[in-house]
């Protein structure tokens, strides 16, 4: 006979904690006005990801082991992103950046925008540390 492994039932309340943490994560997305949060980041490498990652989760409130669980990733990827240390897979980059609202933008060096940007050092994570 075979036999089935029962699956834990999540309740309607955990459901809908769930769901709340979710809403309240967009709305901070959502509500996001502080200046250096908003400015565009010239990465010329991929450890400067990781301050870009923290300073957005550490602006949303949220703990490393909460932003994980709700962006539906351990908090080793987590930490390893953040401390640009070992490797983290793209798709897996791209679902904590979307979660935390930020975006990547791949563009021609010679475009105006990267130009720019580079021309007002606009940018780099290590500047903004140093400010």
């Amino acid at each position: 006979m075979t036999q089935f492994r029962k699956l834990p039932i999540i309740s309607e309340n955990q459901k809908q904690s769930a769901r709340g943490l979710l809403r309240k994560l967009r709305n901070r997305n959502s509500e996001m006005t502080d200046a250096a949060s908003q400015r565009p980041k010239l990465l010329q490498s991929a450890p400067e990801l990781g301050p870009v990652v923290r300073d957005r989760r550490k602006s949303q409130s949220l703990r490393i082991d909460d932003a994980a669980g709700l962006l539906g990733v351990s908090v080793d990827l987590m930490s390893r992103l953040e401390n640009g240390q070992g490797s983290v897979r793209l798709d897996k980059a791209l679902a904590v950046l979307d979660g935390l609202g930020l975006t990547l933008m791949v563009l021609p060096k010679d475009h105006p925008w990267a130009r720019e940007a580079a021309a007002a050092g606009v940018s780099k994570p290590s500047d903004d540390l140093m400010a």
